[in-house]
């Protein structure tokens, strides 16, 4: 259901969705709200039950939600993503994430919550692992990370959280593998737990689709504590910063760039809980490579797309992009090994009211790496 407000500026009625694609396959008349603009939107709700595909996981059943709205006129848009996610392979993977703004951008509180029942994949820490070996680990895991910020300044907020992990119930499959994770005494429980402070600059209006001259830059810093809970005492860093540029009339055509980096120190962290990749909130860092395939105590990652349209009514898109990533290695604690991806990906604009994108990226990588992904929304 979508509800929007009366505005002076009009759509282009020439611009469609799948929602638009749908009615005409079927012969049904859609009428175009002409009264609609992004800036005029109140709430809008974006699902897509299907297939997914994850070489870790191999197909899944899912049902991919988006649901974007604002708390005020001036307020930028909110959104909240939830993917509750079953595989084939008998495993559970469900998710919310969100980032809502309250008066007028004067407060954000940003949630990522999940159950994951899954296998992980451990090829041991750096850069340098190779794919022949590693071992497959049966776990739970349970994560609740929030954080509520507040302006300080235009556009720069202050924020306090709490970040909660847990993995519990893991099991070795294999038993003749070696990796490091043998050093770090994996139990059958581990648990992250402490506090946050994070700074945040967000001139986003909407998330769904950042324009071209808007940025996002996040830092944080978290102290796990055994205090509360945590099987050991460490402390970590997230540093995430994002920049898009107009690079035509085209508002829909934007050169993105991203650099995020995460560091341990101060203890050692659980093995899970390491920086690895595709661990960010979307997990949609270092494509083309699997979830976890290079982990280590700290990660340097850089990435940069240039996103297009294809069609004038902006319902078909692409956008290529290349990334570079970088894990300290066990022995010397350094960056010593950089990988490498890179790809292309199919856009369709699915929700022309919250400017909403179902992307299928194909990517490779360094050592042959190769994958296929799949997102509603852009992946940063």
């Amino acid at each position: 259901m979508a509800v929007f407000a009366q505005t002076e500026i009009k759509q282009d009625e020439n611009l469609i969705d799948a929602f638009d694609v749908f009615h005409k396959l079927v012969g049904r008349k859609n009428k175009v709200d002409t009264s609609f603009t992004e800036l005029a939107l109140k709430r809008s709700l974006t699902m897509i039950p299907g297939f997914g595909y994850s070489q870790l996981r191999g197909v899944s059943l899912i049902l991919e939600g988006n649901y974007s709205f604002r708390n005020s006129p001036d307020s930028k848009v909110s959104v909240i993503r939830f993917v509750p996610q079953v595989t084939f392979k008998g495993f559970l993977i469900p998710r919310v994430t969100s980032s809502i703004w309250f008066y007028n951008n004067t407060l954000n509180l940003s949630t990522d919550l999940r159950y994951n029942k899954f296998i992980a994949i451990d090829y041991g820490l750096g850069s340098n692992s190779s794919e022949q070996a590693f071992n497959n680990y049966r776990q739970n895991y349970v994560k609740f990370h929030q954080t509520l910020s507040r302006e300080l300044r235009p556009g720069l907020l202050f924020g306090i959280g709490y970040y909660f992990d847990e993995h519990n119930g893991i099991s070795r499959l294999e038993s003749k593998l070696i990796t490091v994770a043998n050093k770090y005494d994996i139990t059958k429980k581990t648990i992250s737990s402490g506090l946050v402070a994070n700074f945040l600059y967000d001139s986003r209006e909407n998330e769904n689709f950042p324009l071209g001259g808007e940025s996002f830059a996040a830092v944080s810093f978290i102290q796990n504590l055994k205090k509360l809970g945590s099987t050991s005492s460490y402390e970590s860093v997230t540093i995430d910063f994002r920049k898009y540029f107009r690079v035509s009339t085209n508002d829909m055509n934007v050169l993105c760039f991203r650099s995020l980096n995460w560091f341990t120190f101060n203890g050692q962290a659980p093995y899970f809980d390491l920086p690895f990749s595709q661990g960010d909130i979307m997990n949609s860092s270092s494509r083309p490579y699997v979830e976890g395939r290079y982990r280590g105590k700290s990660m340097v990652y850089l990435e940069s797309e240039y996103r297009f349209t294809l069609t004038k009514n902006e319902f078909l898109g692409g956008a290529f992009f290349i990334n570079a990533s970088s894990f300290e290695e066990q022995n010397s604690n350094q960056f010593e090994h950089v990988n490498f991806g890179y790809g292309a990906s199919g856009r369709m604009k699915i929700n022309k009211k919250s400017n909403v994108y179902f992307v299928g990226s194909l990517g490779f990588g360094t050592r042959g790496a190769k994958g296929l992904f799949f997102s509603l929304g852009d992946v940063f």
